[in-house]
């Protein structure tokens, strides 16, 4: 993380690269984890996230209704919405971007272990698969929003496109949001001992070792 010894310009460099939505822009062109990876993985989130809402909309408002006792609040929303949609899909998100990560990298312990040909096998396989899981979870939603059946009451029950629209948009927001703090907070270099958390914090140990 210690690159040119200026922190804010490390600090920066560090996000253009790492940030979910913002390394799509202004990744390094060298990173093995390229534009285009990054960008078909944005791209499977937001759909996932759409879908993942419109599907279990229904569940969901009935386990806040079983949740809230008092009136309504918007923090507890904002959790709810993070428990329940966001950090799941930034679970599978995060392992699909390690493996991206680690792909490519001659240095990296999963490509010294597996191959570079086994681990881009794997990587791809992975994406794939999280593709094909999202392209079906699309043909869901439109079933459930156009045509009439148990799922939906006999279209007695209506799905409210602009509120899916805005909880979609509240959750992809979150993710990015909390990016910046999950990233001052949690420890790398797991191997290494002792930990480092944060970005801050490596980049200190770094600059000792290059003194």
């Amino acid at each position: 993380y210690f690159w040119s010894g200026v922190a804010w310009k490390d600090y920066l460099f560090h996000v253009g690269n790492e940030h979910a939505l913002l390394s799509i822009f202004f990744c390094h062109p060298l990173n093995p984890y390229t534009k285009f990876e990054r960008f078909v993985l944005e791209w499977l989130q937001v759909t996932a996230t759409c879908c993942w809402i419109v599907l279990f909309q229904q569940k969901l408002k009935q386990i806040h209704a079983e949740k809230e006792h008092d009136e309504a609040s918007p923090i507890h929303d904002v959790i709810f919405l993070y428990v329940h949609v966001t950090l799941p899909l930034s679970i599978v998100q995060a392992i699909l971007r390690f493996i991206a990560r680690e792909s490519g990298r001659p240095d990296g312990k999963l490509e010294r272990c597996c191959g570079r040909r086994c681990l881009c096998v794997v990587q791809w396989f992975l994406m794939g698969w999280w593709f094909l899981v999202v392209s079906s979870l699309s043909s869901l939603c439109y079933k459930v929003i156009v045509n009439p059946g148990p799922w939906n009451n006999y279209g007695q029950d209506s799905v409210h496109l602009e509120h899916t629209y805005n909880l979609t948009l509240c959750s992809v927001l979150q993710g990015y949001s909390m990016w910046f703090i999950l990233d001052q907070i949690l420890p790398n270099d797991l191997h290494r001992c002792p930990w480092t958390f944060g970005f801050w914090s490596k980049w200190r140990r770094e600059r000792r070792e290059a003194d």
